[in-house]
Parts: C-alpha cells; structure tokens; sequence
C-alpha cells in the first residue's frame, strides 16, 4: 500500500491547509542546501549508564522480538566472536560500550568477503541482520492513518527521513503533527566550525519546503536539545504530553532511516514506559537506495559511503539496542554533554 495520496487530491489539500505554500522558500532552501553538503560525525561511546534492574529489563525486554539479535550473532560466530546476550550485567554493557567490537566485526567481514572462499552463507547472514533491523509496522486503514497524533522524525544529516514523514504527514490527511527532533549540529573537517542549524531545523526546513505547514511541525531549537536517539524520543513525548495530555494511548508514526526502525521504535517506547505515558507505535523506513540490505557487502563507487561505514553504522544498531534495553535511562531533562551514540 502506497503511504501517497492520489494525485488528484492535491488541489483540494492545498484550498484544505493540508499543505500550504511556502512564503519563505528562500531561508528554507539555502538551510536544506548547507545542511545536505555537510559531513556526518562516527559513533562515541556510550555515556555509563548502570545495569537496569532485573525485574525491570523482564518488561523492556519484549519491546524487541525473541529472536531480534539471531542474525547478528551468527556474523559473530562466522567469524569467531562470541555471541551477545542482552542482559542487564556490567560485563556485557562494558563489551558493547568498546568502540573496537563493532570495528573488528567489520574488519572480520569484509576479510571473509574479499576471500577467495567466503563462509559460503555469509552474504545471506549479512543480509538477514540487516532486514532484521527494520521492523516495519504502519496503519492498516485509512481510519488508522487519519487518527495519528505524531509522525516522528529523529534527527538525521540526510533528507530521507523527512520525506517520508512529509507522506505519512499526507496519508493522515493532515491530522497529524510531525514532530522533528535533535540538536546535535554536524561537525564537517573542511568547516571551521560547527554549523549553527540543528538536525530538527534542516528537517522542519525541508518539510516546509515540501508544503507542512509550520503551524503542523513540532521543531526543537537550539543546540542544547536532544542529542541522540533516546533524547529525540523524550523529545517526542515531552511534545504530545504538554500539547494534549491523552486519555488513550498517543498513536506515534516513526518516520526514519529503515536500519534505524527498531532502535527507534525501541526508544519510543522505553520513554514512554519510564514517563508512565501509553503510545502505540507505528514505523515507517525511508527509502534511501545506500541502504538496501542486499547491497551492503557490495563495493559500489556510486554510493557516498563506502561498504566498511555502511556495514559498521548498521551493525551498531544491535550494541546500541542491547545497551538501551540492559542500562537504567538517565534522569528525565539531564542534556549532559555526553549521552548515548545517535
């Protein structure tokens, strides 16, 4: 099912303030512009977080399915690693928040790839611990489409994501709210300085220039904002509890890049958890080509990342969903420097 409505409701959405013209289309584009030349910045480390409590992470837990991290542990074991099992225990939080585990898995595969003989279901397994990661879940009808509160955009130093939330924003026939978040500015070498629009910004830029009209984007402003996933999705909630306190479950729309869905979605819903807030979530991957699973063992010249980043930025989702799920969230409104890896 297409999230676009048909072209022929175009001139009514316009004359209905489902979209509107943009009257300050030059702002807008020239942000979108500098925003797009920009270099991203590599995962950090995890800020230390203690272990969540046992009975606790019982309840977390099934905010991911049984076998989610399968995939990613038979890479592990092709290449003679140890699996991950996601419990909350010191031991493994320190073996996920080491920059170099991820690193060597990479290094590992690729070695394997470039062989003369591959482990021959290596490609497959590459393939499936990727799709495993886009768990993917929208309304089922057009009531369901229209009864969205929020369509949710964490933050990015690309577009995808925020033209996909511009057609979830159209199937909800403008009923819902598109919510951008992050703060965290992009640092770019060639640059003197960090750049002074936040990842929010460029997004509620280039959604405006699509035709959402201001008064129907959530933006964060400033640099002292949300400044990674987690932070987006307490964002997210701060934004519709303020707005319209809910005597239902808030209906939330993710609307990001497809390896980021179930980290995402996973975010969503531990905040909400941990702030006594009831949600259901939908997620909807953007469709960005650089990431389609079946190509990541590739070495395409076309692509703006090489193979090695891709696969490396992929793959940390798995670490990072282990480590959301098996630490205590910080205290809710601490925007200390050091947070978790976007």
């Amino acid at each position: 099912m297409s999230y676009f409505p048909t072209l022929k409701g175009v001139a009514d959405e316009l004359a209905n303030d489902v979209l509107q013209p943009n009257f300050d289309v030059s702002n807008d584009h020239e942000i979108v512009n500098r925003w797009a030349s920009l270099k991203g910045r590599p995962s950090k480390p995890f800020y230390p977080l203690p272990p969540r409590p046992a009975s606790e992470f019982e309840s977390v837990r099934q905010f991911l399915p049984d076998d989610f991290f399968e995939p990613f542990n038979r890479l592990l074991e092709i290449v003679g690693l140890d699996p991950i099992n996601p419990q909350p225990v010191q031991e493994n939080i320190d073996r996920w928040n080491d920059q170099s585990f991820i690193s060597d898995l990479v290094v590992k595969l690729v070695d394997q790839l470039d062989s003369r003989e591959p482990h021959e279901l290596l490609i497959p397994y590459v393939v499936a611990a990727h799709l495993a990661l886009e768990i993917r879940e929208v309304p089922k009808s057009e009531e369901e489409w229209r009864d969205l509160d929020a369509v949710f955009v964490p933050g990015s130093r690309t577009f995808d994501r925020s033209a996909e939330a511009h057609r979830c924003y159209r199937r909800s026939g403008g009923n819902a709210v598109v919510v951008a978040a992050g703060s965290h500015p992009y640092y770019d070498p060639d640059q003197p300085a960090f750049y002074d629009v936040t990842e929010a910004e460029a997004s509620a830029a280039y959604l405006r220039l699509l035709g959402v009209p201001a008064n129907k984007i959530e933006v964060e402003i400033g640099n002292d904002g949300s400044k990674d996933t987690a932070e987006n999705a307490a964002f997210l909630i701060d934004t519709l509890v303020a707005s319209e306190p809910a005597s239902e479950p808030f209906k939330i729309l993710v609307a990001t890049s497809p390896f980021h869905l179930a980290r995402a979605t996973l975010s969503v819903k531990l905040v909400a958890q941990s702030l006594g807030v009831k949600v259901d979530v939908y997620g909807v991957g953007s469709r960005a080509s650089r990431y389609w699973p079946e190509s990541y063992f590739l070495n395409d010249q076309k692509q703006s990342y090489s193979r090695e980043d891709m696969m490396r930025t992929v793959l940390y989702e798995y670490t990072k969903s282990a480590y959301e799920l098996c630490t205590q969230p910080p205290t809710p409104g601490d925007k200390s420097d050091a947070k978790r890896a976007c």
